[in-house]
């Protein structure tokens, strides 16, 4: 049984957000916010995380990718070892 994971992607809608690229689990959930129409619910999730860049993504609330991966987002086990080692937030 795979688990579901949320991906937080912030976006400013420019080349490099635009190329990130996630693949999921079916039940996993992805939210794109673009930071070119703030509202408050994004200013305080980017306060939350410490987002000071874009494209940033934020999974499960505890791990951080700013800028563009050079390695695949795809939901799995090599993935979250990954995370866990390096992009912890």
């Amino acid at each position: 049984m795979t688990e579901n994971h949320t991906f937080e992607i912030f976006s400013a809608n420019c080349p490099l957000c635009r190329n990130i690229e996630i693949r999921t689990h079916e039940g996993c959930n992805q939210t794109t916010y673009d930071v070119n129409n703030m509202t408050a619910e994004i200013r305080e999730k980017m306060e939350k995380y410490g987002i000071k860049a874009v494209p940033t993504t934020v999974i499960d609330g505890k791990y951080k990718i700013v800028g563009t991966p050079d390695f695949p987002l795809a939901c799995g086990e090599d993935l979250f070892k990954k995370l866990q080692k390096e992009y912890s937030l």
